[in-house]
């Protein structure tokens, strides 16, 4: 007859060979009840008493493990041992002014568009309307046609020609013969 479920045992004999089981119930390891170490607060609360690391503590110390990488990537001379502080030091008063001495700008701005339009247009000869037009203009059509009354030949700058059988090509505009 058992006391307890930890102390049951089973005794058994076959073919005269005897035979003894432990079939208790072991405890492999006892966990202490975090209520009976606890710290009682005013209004009933409980503090329990367990190894932990605060929120803050565990902060720091990331704080300082991302601070060491961060020397190794961009070391500081205050940060380095005697040996190479003056080198460094040097160094870090030599560029860290750089920025300031150098002046870029990172894109074209925002008046590259207008300019270049601008320019476009004053490449393209102007030419006059022939009154047989019909639609909507389209492209550059309507900064580069102009009525024939208004059209003047001398802003079309004529250097060299190339002349074929209907076809004379200027430099800087074609007209048809």
């Amino acid at each position: 007859m058992a006391s307890s479920k930890e102390d049951i045992f089973l005794e058994f004999e076959c073919e005269n060979i005897k035979c003894k089981v432990d079939m208790g119930t072991k405890v492999l390891r006892t966990k202490p009840n975090y209520l009976a170490n606890a710290k009682r607060l005013p209004g009933g609360h409980l503090l329990p008493s367990i190894d932990h690391v605060t929120l803050k503590k565990r902060t720091e110390d990331f704080n300082i493990s991302m601070r060491a990488q961060r020397n190794k990537l961009h070391p500081k001379s205050q940060n380095l041992s005697e040996l190479v502080r003056d080198v460094v030091y040097n160094l870090e008063k030599r560029f860290d002014t750089l920025p300031d001495k150098m002046s870029s700008v990172p894109s074209l701005g925002t008046e590259w568009k207008s300019k270049s339009l601008s320019m476009t247009l004053n490449e393209i000869p102007h030419i006059p309307l022939c009154g047989q037009e019909t639609g909507l203009p389209k492209g550059f059509s309507d900064q580069i046609y102009t009525e024939s009354d208004k059209f003047d030949p001398s802003s079309t700058v004529v250097t060299e020609y190339i002349c074929t059988q209907k076809l004379i090509i200027y430099h800087s505009s074609i007209f048809f013969s």
